[in-house]
């Protein structure tokens, strides 16, 4: 055991050579700090219950360069005379942060003007949250409140009291900053309740850092738009609504002012806000979530916004975006960070209300978001699937360069889904890879499309799978009604409940596609398979539910295969099966768009069921001119000539009940098979369908007796 010696008999200690390891003049003011609060705030009293317990604690000596006395046996007397002794040794040593954080933090201080107060209160929460020997000396103050907090700190850092509340407060640079969060309701010891922006403190200690290129971890300029407002002729009255009040916010200087923009991914809510910040002259700036390794949560995004609104505010025409906010709308979320509790709820409530820099903000879904925060924001837009017609507009712009052909664009102006900024990075892959076969491109940038739209969770075969196996036309389908009258009307009127009967593959469920482009309008389809459901009124609340969405959407809504809903009630067994048809009538009537019916059931349907329609429309099978027009057409789009046309249109003659669908299948089997389809290939596999369609007509249905 080491023998005890009191104060008188211990000579005057210099520095320890562990001490001066590293940085000496920041380890020289840690330990100032740390003595301080050992000494000052009574810290020491709390060190240890038994007279040798002081010097077992190895990162507290460290912290005062006391690490010679671990393990010697003092009493409490003979460690605060210990502690008093090096405090007064370290008095006439030179103390300062290391040179990065002093010039770092006096550069970020100057360029967003925090005063000398908040700037010190700055660089001692930088390097207390590096240094674990001075935290576990704050741990000793104990569970601090708002007022110790400031006791502390002014204490601490020779501060005056005053200027320490201010520097601390909800209305300081330094807190609105969102540099240095001040947690004011937790129950936890002072280290918890000062809490740095993400990756600040390491980003101060940096050599050589300037503000510009430490900023640049929680917010970047955004690049300009691809689009122009051109390409938002849709809701042109919204985006010249949104241009007008911002550029009346910019003028005014008004604080508190924010968009809302919400729908969907692959609506084009970040070009839009792009657009509109281009034509108002606006420098964008957008928040960063943080990289791979260290995604920001929640409080760490709100901060960076802070950060970036009290910047930006210096600067003319700025205009802040801040993307992909869904989670931070969603009402309740008083939640533990670093272990303080931290109320963002009145956060986004404050950000609101007081942000000096207008502010796009873009969310995909606000179902689940609270009306408080909603009501905050000065204009709300949903932004919806852009028509077919725009889309096209802007893939054609994305694609400049590439060798793709029209038909190919077109299809892919049919998938919603397709998100803008995806399709601008797979098409700056293919344009460089500078290749000249359209057919090799196209192929290329499926897979990028598939690949990356398939990790976002959205199917691609209606891209993949999209294509035709035979070009739709209506000349090559046999109504008995002038369809491009009826398309001519919908048009003029907007308004229209169609049902379209007869046979399999002749061209009803296409009718809705090709009704839907030429309206330059989303398609909305449902089936059965969608809509039933196993629970007692679940399957009339689905039925509602699409046409509130197709209402929502300004949809055609096509219901497919509408037999199980439109039967005769007449022939129901079962209840349910009256009010599944009642209550799609009900909804029929006070639907205000255009609603399109496909059946192959006309006998069986319901005949109050069929009143409800304005036109009923029958397609039948080809005529034999319509057949033998379109077997030319397949062939002249594939480019192959055809001799002695008239043997076969002679040989295409015998067949009476052939249907586009019967020639899309046989060219499907073509492709699948890998046989080149010829004129032969062609009449065999017609051959075959009509072969099979009359031995499935002579089928008995139900049990046959052995």
């Amino acid at each position: 055991m080491r023998k005890k010696t009191g104060r008188k008999s211990r000579r005057a200690r210099k520095v320890s050579p562990k001490f001066l390891l590293g940085d000496k003049k920041q380890q020289v003011l840690i330990a100032q700090w740390a003595l301080t609060a050992l000494i000052e705030l009574r810290g020491w009293k709390k060190l240890g219950g038994r007279h040798n317990e002081f010097t077992d604690d190895r990162d507290i000596l460290a912290a005062i360069g006391l690490e010679e006395l671990e393990g010697e046996e003092l009493d409490k007397e003979q460690f605060f005379a210990a502690l008093e002794e090096q405090r007064e040794n370290l008095a006439g040593e030179a103390a300062a942060p290391n040179q990065h954080l002093q010039r770092n933090s006096q550069e970020i201080a100057d360029y967003i003007g925090l005063n000398d107060t908040e700037r010190d209160i700055l660089r001692f929460t930088v390097l207390l949250k590096g240094n674990e020997g001075l935290q576990n000396i704050m741990e000793l103050l104990g569970n601090v409140g708002v007022e110790s907090i400031i006791y502390i700190l002014a204490t601490i850092l020779d501060l005056d009291h005053q200027e320490t509340r201010s520097a601390i407060s909800r209305q300081s640079l330094l807190s609105k900053s969102g540099l240095l969060s001040i947690d004011r309701d937790g129950t936890c010891g002072i280290e918890l309740r000062l809490d740095l922006l993400e990756g600040l403190g390491e980003a101060l200690q940096e050599a050589e850092i300037t503000a510009e290129t430490l900023l640049q971890n929680y917010f970047n300029p955004v690049g300009p738009p691809e689009l122009t407002e051109k390409n938002y002729l849709y809701v042109k009255d919204n985006f010249a609504m949104i241009r007008d009040h911002l550029k009346q916010a910019g003028k005014q200087r008004k604080k508190g002012v924010n968009i809302l923009l919400y729908g969907p991914p692959g609506t084009g809510k970040t070009e839009f806000a792009k657009t509109v910040a281009r034509d108002l002259g606006s420098k964008l700036f957008g928040v960063n979530i943080g990289d791979e390794d260290r995604p920001f949560d929640k409080a760490k995004r709100i901060r960076a916004f802070q950060l970036a609104q009290q910047v930006l505010s210096r600067q003319k025409e700025a205009l802040l975006l801040f993307d992909e906010i869904d989670s931070l709308l969603v009402e309740g979320f008083s939640f533990l960070l670093d272990g303080q509790s931290l109320n963002l709820k009145a956060s986004v409530n404050q950000i609101l209300e007081e942000n000096p820099v207008p502010a796009i903000w873009i969310a995909n879904d606000i179902f689940f978001a609270e009306s408080a925060f909603i009501r905050r924001f000065d204009i709300v837009l949903n932004l919806k699937v852009p028509p077919r017609s725009t889309r096209l507009e802007i893939l054609e712009n994305y694609f400049k360069g590439i060798a793709i052909t029209p038909e190919w664009l077109g299809l892919l102006a049919d998938n919603k889904h397709t998100a803008p900024a995806v399709i601008a990075r797979a098409a700056r892959v293919v344009r460089d890879q500078k290749q000249k076969d359209p057919a090799e491109n196209e192929k290329r940038l499926e897979k990028l499309l598939e690949s990356t739209q398939i990790a976002m969770g959205y199917p691609c075969k209606s891209l993949i799978n999209a294509h035709p196996q035979i070009t739709y036309r209506l000349d090559a389908v046999n109504p008995d009604q002038d369809l491009k009258g009826i398309v001519q009307g919908l048009r003029q009127h907007g308004e229209g409940r169609l049902c379209l009967y007869g046979p399999p593959g002749t061209g009803k469920t296409e009718f809705g596609h090709y009704l839907a482009r030429e309206l330059d309008k989303p398609l909305l389809i449902k089936r059965s398979s969608d809509l039933l459901s196993k629970y007692i009124g679940e399957t009339e609340t689905n039925i509602a539910n699409m046409f509130y969405e197709a209402e929502y959407e300004k949809s055609v809504l096509l219901l497919d295969e509408a037999d199980s809903f439109l039967r005769d009630r007449q022939k129901a067994r079962q209840r349910w099966e009256i009010t599944q048809v009642n209550e799609l009538l009900t909804q029929m009537e006070r639907h205000q768009g255009i609603f399109v019916c496909s059946t192959n059931l006309m006998d069986d349907l319901d005949a109050a069921s069929l009143r409800r329609f304005d036109l009923k429309i029958k397609f039948d099978f080809l005529k034999t001119e319509q057949a033998w027009e379109l077997f030319q057409a397949i062939f002249t789009e594939k480019g192959v000539a055809l001799s002695g046309k008239e043997h076969w249109r002679g040989e295409l003659k015998k067949y009476k009940s052939l249907t586009p669908g019967d020639f899309a299948t046989v060219v499907r089997k073509s492709r699948i098979s890998g046989v080149k389809l010829s004129p032969n290939e062609m009449l065999a596999g017609l051959a075959g369908e009509v072969a099979f369609k009359d031995s499935e007509s002579g089928k008995n249905i139900g049990f046959a007796a052995l």
